[in-house]
């Protein structure tokens, strides 16, 4: 009895595996612990176990208990997975990008103002995504699962488009600069490789969290 509860509770929380997993074994050890002491009265395993299970409360209720903390802990971890991407992934990508583009082939140290206003637009909304996940991990600390997770969302939101304006600065600027394109293929491909999984993250995590009241 316990082991089909315990199935069924997984596929009703939210959150990440992470997440759930720790709840998971809570509750394990909670249902064993009393299945353990109903055996001590006299009643068979089974009925230990189905009765540990009937105490305990339906799937539903129990899911919806435990949804917050799962979410939290699922938007923490996102929050700092799209802290850690851009701490990773510019610093990549600035270092690949000055050491592989070829001369530009403009005066002056300073590019065109159609690619100057687009790399000011991504170094904007790389803070804008680096602040909110830092809000979206303290909210999420704090319990407030919902505000949480629409921080988590902006800052996902903010990440995915300053890599969408990049890429089209990168190829406005490949445009203007013979042989640039190397240097952005490779910083591009590093990034996306950095970026995407802690955009996907962020993204359910922040879609789960809308549904929570906390």
């Amino acid at each position: 009895m316990i082991e089909p509860f315990l199935r069924q509770l997984a596929d009703a929380l939210p959150g990440d595996r992470r997440a759930r997993r720790r709840i998971l074994v809570e509750v394990e050890d909670h249902l064993r612990t009393a299945a353990a002491e109903a055996e001590r009265r006299g009643l068979s395993r089974d009925e230990a176990e189905a009765e540990a299970v009937r105490r305990f409360g339906d799937v539903r209720t129990v899911a919806a208990g435990f949804g917050p903390l799962a979410l939290a802990t699922a938007l923490r971890r996102a929050a700092l997975a799209l802290l850690a991407a851009l701490l990773v992934a510019f610093p990549v990508a600035y270092g690949l990008t000055e050491n592989l583009l070829p001369p530009a082939t403009w005066v002056g140290d300073e590019p065109p103002p159609a690619l100057r206003w687009k790399r000011g637009a991504v170094a904007f909304l790389a803070a804008v995504a680096a602040a909110a996940a830092v809000v979206a991990y303290v909210l999420a600390r704090l319990g407030r699962v919902r505000l949480a997770g629409a921080a988590t969302g902006c800052a996902a939101a903010a990440l995915a488009l300053g890599a969408g304006v990049a890429t089209v600065l990168a190829v406005q600027w490949s445009e203007q600069v013979p042989g640039a394109g190397r240097a952005f293929l490779a910083a591009g491909a590093v990034t996306a490789a950095l970026i995407a999984p802690a955009v996907a993250l962020g993204l359910r995590a922040a879609l789960e969290g809308r549904n929570v009241h906390s």
